[in-house]
């Protein structure tokens, strides 16, 4: 197996190997702003990408990797070969053109409403609480009713067949527009009463102005993209996340629901096929689940409903995940705000450049492998270098990664805009 290319000995400038089986671990990158660790994810991810079979699921809040399926040097022939055969598949909401090339995919976020259990309904809509138990009532009724004539149905059929209920219950006795009508008659329309109508009909009609709905039935949703990627015999290997290309953040935490849970249910549905067969016919890989400004996504206190079922998940695939091939790369600049139930699943760390007195205590209590003179030592790196620990190196070194070799799609302030070259004269 070929070596992955990622990283040099600071004191010897040599090429340092790592143990390319132990990426199979929850990982962390930590780095406060300006570090170099989007430089380094991208480089670590190239190589996982190019020298193993696994695949790679980004959940992107800042564009960062927009751009990752364009070689940012088209003179190096031999990457920008090599990287043009790794299939990219985009989730985005941008309008004009992103750059793609004939292994680049685009799909705009369709998220499928009849594939959505009534919980996570209910979640979306918010109604959540153990006093929300008659919206609860509402929305799996209206659910088998929007579903008794067809096999999906979109959020805008759902909204139809509350009106035409809210409708019916205002007017009962007109006949001609009963929607009730070859409905099962062991549902009690008694536990439909208008005010619930109302509060549903409310949050569902805010809801579907959210650009994340199918504009028609033909549409790719994020159920179909994703058990796609997951298929075992799939020659997918790239998933990008567009977050930012969704207006709200409400939109932005249901997608990054959405697809955690597909993930999780896809691979432990991969996992049990898998135990039936001799392991020589085992056919799965791992995959990589890439969460940036993971301090946003799993803090350690979270407010909203969704925002706490996205914590949830992660949760569970950092506690459980192993087993069914999924595994987490986290980066943050805030390390001590991320919920302690995941970290404490982390084995391999890149720790770049960080002076928070707070954020480095919090790393020496949580990664015994690394002696406090190290950590110590993050405050005074240089751009570009690392501590490294963990499953995926042999000792805990002292390194300097590699340049990314892809486009990077986020992008600061560039200094030659804003700073006069020239020296204003004084009147």
């Amino acid at each position: 197996m070929n070596e992955m290319e990622v990283c040099l000995d600071v004191e010897t400038g040599a090429p340092f190997a790592l143990n390319t089986a132990g990426t199979a671990a929850h990982t962390a990158v930590f780095a406060q702003t300006g570090a170099g660790k989007s430089f380094l994810l991208g480089r670590y991810l190239e190589e996982i990408l190019l020298k193993t079979r696994a695949r790679v699921v980004i959940l992107d809040p800042n564009a960062d990797f927009l751009r990752f399926g364009q070689p940012s040097n088209q003179n190096d022939s031999q990457f920008a070969d090599a990287w043009e055969r790794i299939p990219l598949t985009l989730l985005s909401n941008r309008s004009g053109d992103l750059g793609g090339s004939a292994h680049q995919a685009v799909h705009r976020v369709a998220l499928d409403w009849s594939r959505l259990s009534p919980t996570e309904q209910c979640r979306y809509l918010g109604f959540v609480t153990p006093l929300d138990y008659q919206e609860y009532i509402t929305v799996a009724i209206i659910n088998r009713v929007a579903g008794m004539q067809r096999e999906t149905y979109s959020l805008n059929d759902f909204l139809t067949t509350l009106r035409a209920l809210r409708d019916h219950r205002r007017r009962p006795d007109n006949v001609d527009s009963n929607p009730l009508a070859g409905m099962p008659d062991d549902i009690d329309w008694d536990l439909l009463p208008e005010n619930s109508l109302l509060k549903v009909f409310t949050e569902a009609f805010k809801l579907a102005e959210l650009q994340v709905w199918p504009d028609s039935q033909d549409s790719r949703s994020v159920d179909d993209v994703v058990h796609e990627f997951t298929s075992p015999n799939s020659d997918q290997r790239l998933l990008i996340l567009d977050l930012p290309s969704l207006d709200y953040e409400h939109a932005q935490a249901m997608l990054a629901d959405r697809a955690v849970e597909l993930l999780w249910a896809n691979a432990r549905a991969n996992w049990l096929d898998a135990v039936m067969r001799p392991p020589q016919e085992d056919p799965r890989v791992p995959i990589f689940i890439v969460i940036d400004e993971a301090h946003n996504l799993v803090p350690p206190d979270t407010t909203g409903a969704i925002e706490a079922s996205v914590k949830a998940r992660v949760t569970r695939i950092a506690a459980e995940g192993r087993k069914y091939g999924l595994f987490l790369i986290l980066l943050t600049q805030r390390p001590s705000r991320i919920s302690y139930d995941i970290l404490s699943q982390v084995e391999n760390l890149f720790l770049l450049k960080l002076t928070n007195r707070i954020d480095l205590e919090f790393i020496q209590r949580s990664f015994g492998s690394l002696e406090p003179d190290m950590v110590s030592k993050a405050a005074e790196l240089g751009l570009g270098q690392f501590l490294l620990s963990g499953r995926v190196t042999s000792r805990p070194a002292l390194l300097k990664g590699l340049p990314r070799r892809t486009e990077e799609g986020g992008r600061s302030i560039r200094a030659d805009v804003w700073i006069r070259s020239e020296t204003l004269s004084t009147p």
